[in-house]
């Protein structure tokens, strides 16, 4: 800052040099008129007296003199002016020196930066290049670790298939050893049709999965009873074309539908060890017994038969008590099915229903069985549950489809009861091996009547472990549920 301050000094004082010149030429003019005077005095011979001449003389050699002194001075001053114009020069070209020197530091330390920037950058390049071939040996290494993973997988997959292979034989194989039972009523056998007499035990046909639901799919794919399921049709793209050509009308259609969307599946995963040995007053092993206390998944089926609105009680369903704001009202879903599929209070406490399993890519909508008041008949292989819900799209879905199947079924029951005994059709809903749901048609063969309310029909039609507690209905008599099925492959439903 300091050299700058004596610059503007400096040029300050330049700026005087110009007074001087001016007041130099002011002196010269005033010695030039003392001359001309004292010329002129001479010449013209002017009468004055000595002492006035020198009294003017005096008078303009003091203002000379002043002027001298003051020219001394600004002499004095361009001395100094000229004075610091050298320094200011030296200045100026010391600073550039410094300038340059600085210059050349700058260069210096920039090429030595320069110098350590490149070789960093060297550095940099060779760790990204070890990065890179780690990265690549990584890479290889996950290629294969994922190729292996791969293979563990398709091994597990092949060993899954192979097991369900496997398993569908076993049971197949089991079925064949079974015995089926007929009492005297059947005209099968001898046995005494006693009361509550079931007419006929063959084998249940629920889905029993060691692997859970993962395995479910591979049941289905590796099934030896009915394989590719080709008389299972989806309801989702069933038709009347789907229909047996002589029953093809709308109100079967639509009656088929609302059926189906009150068909639930049934998973239980837990076997009552207070299953009975045999069926009641006979020596037939009871279904499962075997099975007591086993948590592996069982599949079958229930349907839809009422539908309660609960007031003044907190809803008990799962969702609300997980969130701890359970709603004040709630539904209970009134749920039929076999006895043989959900048995007792313990198995309803492991039990869920899964409702509108229409495709592989339906919503889960599942609703917990309540783990109290499993009303069951034994002898008529019926059960009855109820689940609890506070979801209203579920339930007006379900009362529409309850409305909509009691509108139609006294309509379609009045249009095949004459030919009842003369076509004999029927159709079964399920869920086969515990996947989406399906319907099959069919005709039934015999029919054993106990009393009004008590029939039982074989019948003949697409079965599938899984088909357990799907609803059949016999079009010109009335819905049951599917118990299970003999060693001839005919399928029988539940008494009543």
């Amino acid at each position: 800052m300091r050299p700058y301050l004596e610059l503007v000094e400096i040029g300050l004082k330049l700026h005087n040099l110009e007074e001087i010149k001016e007041f130099l030429k002011n002196i010269l003019e005033d010695v030039d008129l003392v001359k001309k005077k004292g010329e002129l005095w001479i010449e013209e011979k002017v009468t004055s007296t000595f002492m006035e001449m020198k009294q003017s003389i005096t008078e303009k050699t003091s203002e000379i003199l002043k002027r001298c002194t003051s020219l001394t001075k600004l002499q004095a001053a361009s001395s100094f002016i000229s004075q610091q114009q050298t320094q200011c020069e030296t200045f100026c070209l010391e600073l550039k020196e410094k300038q340059e020197i600085d210059k050349e530091h700058k260069e210096l330390d920039v090429s030595t930066k320069f110098e350590e920037i490149y070789k960093k950058q060297k550095e940099l390049s060779k760790k990204f290049e070890n990065i890179l071939e780690i990265q690549e040996s990584q890479a290889k290494d996950f290629e294969d670790r994922n190729n292996s993973a791969k293979e563990i997988v398709k091994i597990k997959d092949d060993q899954r298939k192979l097991f369900c292979k496997i398993r569908n034989v076993q049971m197949e194989i089991t079925r064949g050893r079974e015995k089926d039972f007929f009492c005297e009523k059947t005209g099968q056998t001898d046995v005494k049709c006693i009361k509550n007499c079931l007419h006929i035990i063959g084998q249940h046909d629920q889905q029993i999965s060691e692997g859970g639901q993962d395995y479910l799919h591979e049941y289905l794919a590796d099934c030896l009873r009915n394989p590719g399921h080709l008389d299972f049709i989806p309801v989702d793209t069933l038709g009347l074309e789907h229909l047996p050509e002589d029953i093809r009308d709308k109100d079967l259609y639509d009656l088929i539908k609302a059926v189906a969307d009150l068909t639930v599946r049934v998973n239980v995963t837990m076997t009552s060890p207070l299953r009975p040995m045999f069926w009641s007053d006979t020596k037939t092993p009871y279904s499962l017994y075997n099975m007591r206390g086993s948590q592996e998944l069982r599949t079958g089926n229930g349907m839809v038969q009422n539908v309660v609105k609960i007031l003044a009680e907190t809803c008990p369903c799962q969702k609300c008590q997980l969130s701890g704001d359970p709603k004040p009202n709630y539904w209970s879903v009134g749920v039929g099915t076999v006895v043989s599929l959900v048995y007792d209070n313990i198995e309803a406490s492991h039990t869920t229903c899964r409702f509108f399993y229409d495709t592989e890519y339906s919503s889960e909508i599942v609703l917990k069985v309540e783990d109290k008041n499993v009303n069951k008949s034994i002898e008529n292989d019926l059960s009855f549950f109820y689940c609890s819900t506070c979801d209203e799209t579920l339930v007006d879905k379900l009362e529409k489809s309850l409305k909509q199947l009691s509108r139609l079924q006294q309509r379609v029951d009045t249009k095949y009861k004459k030919t009842f005994d003369e076509n004999k059709l029927m159709f079964l809903l399920s869920h086969p091996h515990g996947c989406s749901k399906r319907v099959c048609f069919g005709q039934w063969k015999d029919k054993y009547t106990k009393n009004v309310v008590t029939t039982k029909y074989t019948y003949l039609t697409s079965i599938c472990p899984g088909c357990s507690g799907g609803p059949v209905y016999f079009l010109g008599d009335r819905r049951y549920y599917h118990s299970g099925s003999l060693n001839s492959g005919l399928g029988y439903n539940t008494n009543g």
